[in-house]
């Protein structure tokens, strides 16, 4: 895995002791420095000898597959001339007898060199013709060589837990990497006729290998697949009732990573049809029910619902609840099942459910409460229950959250009561110290400061965890995986030379869980303050946890919640504090070496967080904090350069063009991070950070040259945004520095661009004060050619996000720039028809700032009548006090903007009570409840039309 990857690629390679130590530096033998015996010796002229031995049936063929996969590992690519024979010799594998002599080990150590070569070189795997012409329909046909006796779906083990289908799991990661790294836009077009030949046949292998190609590339084919996903979901749901298990079995697995890679993109609407669980829920629930009641099959019966649970992870309660009672009675009657991977899985199933159902679910609380209780009470009859054990405290707390906490608070002192006991009975790395560190995390969430009874149970645990180091052991060939601590299952192993690696991946979960709630734990208010400091000291380290690049990511994401919590509960005018912001400081840049854009990003929006936070005195931090910002800047100014150069070399074919284009999206997320920051201090001190941004301003502006992308542009704009909402009139100096990439911007097929352009213009109007209405009248064509875009108004369209942002633009143009060309009525009639907002919330709360004064200026009445106020009125009720509320709770701004909307709508109610009645006639009935509700409009009484 990654863990594996890093600890190779830092020569982190030293003999792991019983304490999991092991020495920095190159990797030795603990007798001599013998690397792998090539079969040939190591030269220039050893490489075809050494594919053409893979066919030589004198035994060594696994030799030479593991030597190949080490010069790949090495990046040695010495191979690069023979690729048709390499290439050829891969298909063989894959295909297995009656192509090739090689044994299992040769053939899988053979398909493992595609991962490598596709993540480090993948424009030597697209340059090859029989790549594309053999290997990949090789892999689609070795996916489905699987294990076809029925016996195997009616075995009580989990299906990863066997070794009976290496070959298959090995062709899959290929297909995954492959996808991934070449490009959905390269895989699926030569795949395609596969998948659709062995979903159409009768035989259960073409089906089975169809539907495990489609769970392999989907994650990185999500873009070209959307265009076929209908016909796609209309081929496999029938396969969740073919009548040979093993298809069922495969079906449920294409179901659910499909469901979790078209799920609801984070800050929109799920109940939007974008998402596979709008568009597919009366497809899929329905087949996944019935499959949940094949108790022969206890494999397929689990995986199931374990693709259930992947669905309703990520559904509205809208779209659950006319199945919801169906759901929850298969998943009670599971409950009982004598099989552990069934048990397992519906316990996952119901937390999900009760997750993704929240208030509609407190009626079946009390009906699992009990059963899952006894779950955990229930000592494990093995080890392997423990895993059970688990999942129920982790059901318990998840179900826990999802009601109102004082429904919880009853059934917390005898969950806490069965945990004391299991944490009496952990040993060093049990499985179960993540169940309980995530459990007591969630159980902090439900009584925050009343949580301080419990602090005394986890703290020694989870500082444990926070602290525990990697494990590693070197093995020889002789030596048995199982008599690893805690056995093979519980280690990633990888072949090097003729030793491997293993890496415990049990102390990486802990720490990863530990990371993962310490910002809930804060919650626990005063009380946590023993804890704080010794918990800041172990920030640094986890910020440069190379082992990890998501335990960096998420300390960072951390860090502005404990150092909130140090602003509030230490008394030691602010050292703790700074303490944590220097550890960010450190990571964004530490020591000359660059970190991954992904952690930079990180970095910088932590930053950002911890500027926003009005009690932080961060002025004499200023030098570091916009050094670090030059760094993210020049890191991605380097990035543009290195891409136009390949562009200039030319001869990119189009999945070349995707790849660059995916790189300059990473990159983005850096100069976004620096954007935000950049927001931030601006609103903390405006001409404070003026010189500080003239300073960064040439790194920008070579954002928007001529020669950088739309994707490269785009955050650049997002910078000036920041420079016109705080200087407002005094920022017409920058005006010719971001002007014609504004309005180039507006008709860039870049949403990003395109979005960034029309928020700029709506700046323009709104913060100008007259000063732009030249500029601004200039770009009115170009934001209603956005408008009157033919797909603007559809909610699962690309341009959405855009178009609202347009839409914005119009009503601040026609609000404070009447003289600007675009009227009123006008902004008005291109506005509410996208009412409520979905895509940019922060802009959503700004304009429904505006439409309230609207309302209570003397000429509402010109503009609003009771059909369009009726469609201002629904809005509202989706926002404010909803389940669309756009800030956290007790958020300033957000109660600023929900008392805005609230006074506004009791003015017309009480200046016009006539259109007011008549607008509430005209509203859809559930919209109209709830307005009624949450406005607590008093007396009316719903009419009928």
């Amino acid at each position: 895995g990654r863990l594996v990857a890093r600890v190779i690629e830092r020569g982190e390679m030293g003999h792991g002791g019983e304490d999991g130590s092991g020495s920095e530096g190159e990797w030795e033998d603990e007798d001599d420095d013998e690397q792998y015996d090539c079969p040939f010796g190591c030269g220039e002229g050893c490489v075809l000898p050494l594919i053409l031995s893979l066919e030589s049936g004198n035994g060594e063929e696994a030799g030479a597959a593991g030597c190949l996969l080490e010069m790949v590992a090495s990046e040695d690519y010495s191979f690069a001339p023979h690729m048709d024979e390499l290439a050829q010799a891969i298909a063989n594998a894959a295909l297995g007898e009656g192509h090739t002599v090689m044994e299992d080990d040769a053939r899988v150590l053979l398909l493992s060199m595609i991962p490598d070569l596709a993540e480090e070189a993948p424009q030597m795997l697209r340059s090859c013709a029989l790549f594309a012409t053999a290997v990949i329909p090789a892999l689609v046909e070795a996916c489905g060589q699987v294990d076809l006796d029925p016996a195997w779906c009616a075995s009580d083990e989990p299906s990863d837990s066997t070794d009976d289908d290496t070959i298959t799991s090995a062709a899959s990661s290929a297909l995954d990497m492959a996808s991934i790294s070449l490009g959905g836009g390269y895989i699926l077009p030569i795949v395609a006729p596969f998948i659709q030949a062995g979903l159409a046949g009768a035989d259960p292998a073409g089906k089975i290998g169809a539907l495990m190609t489609i769970t392999a590339i989907a994650e990185g084919a999500v873009k070209p697949l959307k265009s076929v996903l209908n016909d796609l979901v209309r081929a496999i749901v029938p396969c969740l009732l073919d009548e040979h298990p093993r298809v069922r079995h495969a079906a449920c697995n294409a179901i659910g990573q499909l469901a979790d890679d078209f799920k609801p993109a984070p800050g929109t609407d799920a109940r939007l049809p974008t998402n596979f669980q709008a568009l597919y829920h009366a497809e899929v629930i329905p087949a996944l029910l019935q499959l949940t009641m094949d108790v022969p099959n206890p494999r397929v019966q689990a995986h199931a619902v374990s693709a259930l649970a992947n669905f309703t992870e990520h559904s509205h309660h809208s779209i659950l609840e006319p199945y919801l009672d169906d759901i929850l009675l298969r998943l009670g009657t599971m409950l009982s099942s004598e099989h552990r991977i069934v048990l397992e899985q519906t316990v996952t199933s119901i937390a999900s459910t009760a997750q993704s159902a929240s208030e509609i679910f407190e009626s079946a609380y009390p009906h699992f409460m009990p059963p899952l209780k006894q779950l955990l009470e229930t000592p494990p009859i093995s080890d392997e229950w423990k895993l059970l054990r688990g999942k129920a405290m982790e059901c318990i707390t998840l179900m826990g959250t999802a009601v109102k906490p004082e429904i919880f608070r009853e059934d917390i002192p005898d969950v806490v009561a069965a945990m004391r006991e299991i944490i009496g009975t952990l040993t060093e790395h049990d499985i179960e110290r993540q169940y309980i560190i995530e459990a007591y995390a969630r159980i902090c969430q439900s009584l925050e400061d009343d949580f301080a009874p419990y602090l005394e149970d986890i703290m020694p645990i989870f500082m444990a965890a926070l602290r525990i180091q990697p494990e590693i052991q070197m093995l020889d060939e002789d030596s048995d995986p199982d008599a690893l601590p805690g056995g093979e299952d519980e280690w990633d192993i990888m072949p090097i030379g003729d030793r491997c690696m293993a890496v415990h991946t049990v102390p990486a979960i802990l720490k990863q869980s530990a990371v993962g709630v310490l910002k809930i734990l804060t919650l626990a208010g005063p009380s946590f303050e023993p804890y704080l400091a010794s918990i800041v000291h172990e920030v640094p380290a986890l910020l440069k946890y190379d082992m990890d690049p998501q335990i960096r990511t998420i300390t960072a994401s951390d860090v502005p919640s404990l150092l909130g919590c140090a602003l509030d509960i230490a008394d030691d005018d602010g050292a703790l504090a700074s303490s944590l912001f220097s550890a960010l400081v450190a990571a964004g840049a530490r020591d000359g070496e660059e970190p991954a854009a992904e952690i930079q990003s990180a970095v910088l929006l932590a930053m950002a967080r911890c500027v926003a936070d009005g009690r932080f005195k961060y002025a004499q931090r200023m030098d570091e904090i916009v050094v670090a910002m030059r760094l993210a800047l020049e890191y991605v100014q380097s990035g543009c350069e290195s891409r136009q150069e390949i562009r200039d070399e030319g001869d990119l074919d189009p999945e070349g063009l995707e790849q660059l284009e995916m790189q300059a999206d990473t990159d983005s997320e850096v100069a976004i991070g620096v954007a935000f920051l950049i927001d931030e201090l601006f609103k903390r001190d405006t001409d404070g950070f003026l010189p500080h941004f003239l300073e960064l301003e040439p790194l920008i502006l070579d954002l928007l040259n001529d020669e950088r992308t739309d994707t490269e542009q785009g955050p650049a704009l997002v910078m000036y945004c920041s420079v016109v909402e705080n200087l407002g009139p005094k920022s017409v100096d920058f005006l010719p520095n971001f002007l014609d990439p504004m309005m180039k911007g507006l008709s860039s097929e870049n949403m990003s661009l395109r979005q960034g352009a029309a928020y700029l213009v709506g700046a323009l109007a709104k913060y100008g004060k007259g000063v732009f209405e030249v500029v601004v009248a200039d770009a009115v064509p170009g934001l209603l050619t956005v408008l009157k875009d033919p797909d603007s108004y559809q909610q699962q369209s690309r341009v959405r996000g855009a178009t609202e942002n347009a839409a914005a633009a119009a009503l601040y143009i026609a609000r404070f720039l009447p003289n600007a060309g675009l009227g009123m009525a006008e902004a008005l009639e291109l506005l509410l028809p996208l009412l409520p907002f979905f895509d940019d919330l922060d802009e959503a709360n700004s304009v429904y700032e505006v439409l309230s004064e609207l309302l209570r200026d003397p000429t509402a009445n010109d503009y609003f009548n009771s059909e369009n106020l009726a469609v201002l009125f629904t809005a509202f009720a989706e926002v404010v006090l909803g389940e669309k509320a756009f800030f956290a709770d007790g958020d300033e701004e957000a109660n600023g903007c929900t008392d805005t909307v609230r006074s506004a709508v009791e003015h017309v109610r009480t200046d016009g009570p006539d259109i007011f009645c008549a607008a509430l006639v005209l509203m859809d009935a559930d919209a109209r409840k709830s307005f009624i509700e949450r406005f607590e409009v008093p007396g009316y009484a719903p009419i009928s039309v």
